[in-house]
């Protein structure tokens, strides 16, 4: 331990400082290795491209995912009218209309459930 003259306020005082512990000196040598290795440019050219590849990726997977959702609610909602239609011009009991309208609703709820 070292001690320090301080001056406060026009009072001199002696401060006791501990030295750094063993643990900091270890964490401050990982982050400037950290800091060393980032100022290679061939690093930071790699880290960019990686980030640009999933940016990339990741904007055609919302699309594809986006595509695939409406093309889902239209097969859906001609599935439903379909059903509904059938069921008005009687080919299927309006018991079976309303058991077919309850799964699918009931599907679509399910599937709701499921991403959350």
């Amino acid at each position: 331990m070292t001690q320090e003259n301080l001056s406060v306020a026009g009072e001199d005082k002696t401060v006791v400082v501990s030295p750094e512990p063993p643990l900091a000196r270890g964490l401050n040598e990982v982050f400037e290795a950290a800091a060393n290795t980032l100022e290679h440019e061939k690093v930071v050219e790699a880290i960019t491209r990686w980030i640009n590849s999933k940016v990339d990726k990741s904007s055609a997977d919302n699309e594809f995912r986006r595509r695939s959702h409406y093309v889902g609610t239209c097969f859906s909602a001609l599935i439903f009218v379909g059903i509904g239609v059938m069921g008005y011009l009687k080919v299927i009991p309006a018991d079976g209309t309303m058991g077919l309208l309850g799964a699918l609703i009931g599907y679509w709820y399910g599937q709701r459930q499921k991403q959350n």
